[in-house]
């Protein structure tokens, strides 16, 4: 009988600004980067397999050798501009709520406390506001944007928008998020109408925009392997910007999220890998 044991995981890769080779920035089983600081120097990840708990861990830590600082359990979204905040989701309140979280000393401030089910979330450019995904009860899911100042959230798509990963423009002004047809268009922060978007094809899942506005970074879902394309946003052009190493590919099974820092110099990437050992077993009865 041939058997198999198969052991599954996820890990951390940061390609950094001047080095050509992958560094592994992975903490304990099961690591998964949500967030790259702009100047690509600080990453947010969460561990969500048997080392970070019942209820998961979050954590931050340079790119560097550094070690990993855990800030508390949950499962996490994105850092804020001047990485004093990190933007999670508290797994065990149903609906799913968003709380802030000091990266240094300070208290947990809870963010949200409504009918939505929070499923993806990210912070405006300014850091006064935030933008999410989520769904409210029988309803699909939404792009809302909420000022941090005052009132309440806002919901700016229709259903079926934005459940996985999006993008926010430098200004402030569009989210790049992915359409129940799975072809990423531009929706308004402020009133208006969505913009389609030239250039992109459905499969490809925004990543950010450029540091002038001018283009938009994406990739395709489950492509191996990983290329980034640039889609200019006047006139749709769009070229193969970059092509993400994979230092040892060895068992890679998906590649998702992608970070970039900025100015697109720094990249960061996780990766679900599944190795087998495969045995020869002989004389079983």
């Amino acid at each position: 009988m041939l058997l198999t044991h198969d052991t599954r995981g996820k890990g951390v890769v940061g390609l950094p600004t001047g080095e050509a080779k992958g560094r592994d920035l992975s903490w304990l089983d099961w690591s998964r980067a949500m967030d790259l600081s702009p100047d690509g120097s600080t990453i947010l990840f969460d561990e969500t397999g048997e080392g970070g708990g019942p209820n998961y861990s979050v954590y931050i830590r340079k790119v560097d050798d550094s070690p990993a600082v855990r800030l508390v359990e949950g499962i996490t979204q994105a850092l804020s501009p001047d990485v004093k905040w990190a933007l999670c989701i508290v797994t065990h309140s149903s609906p799913q709520q968003l709380v802030l979280l000091p990266t240094g000393a300070g208290q947990p401030r809870p963010l949200t406390h409504d009918s939505v089910n929070h499923v993806a979330a990210g912070w405006m450019p300014d850091g006064a506001g935030i933008f999410f995904a989520g769904n409210e009860p029988g309803h699909g899911s939404r792009l809302w944007v909420q000022d941090l100042r005052n009132g309440p959230a806002r919901a700016i798509s229709e259903e079926g928008v934005g459940a996985t990963w999006n993008a926010i423009s430098p200004d402030g002004r569009w989210i790049a998020a992915t359409g129940p047809d799975r072809r990423i268009s531009l929706y308004p922060v402020a009133e208006g109408r969505r913009k389609p978007l030239a250039g992109v094809a459905s499969g490809d899942v925004p990543i950010r925009f450029s540091e002038d506005g001018s283009a938009l970074y994406v990739r395709r879902s489950g492509e191996l392997p990983v290329r980034i394309f640039r889609v200019g946003l006047a006139r749709g052009d769009r070229s193969i910007w970059r092509e993400v190493d994979l230092s040892d590919p060895a068992g890679i099974l998906t590649v998702a999220p992608i970070l970039l820092s900025r100015d697109g110099k720094t990249v960061v990437y996780t990766y679900f890998r599944v190795l087998s050992d495969l045995y020869l077993v002989d004389g079983l009865k």
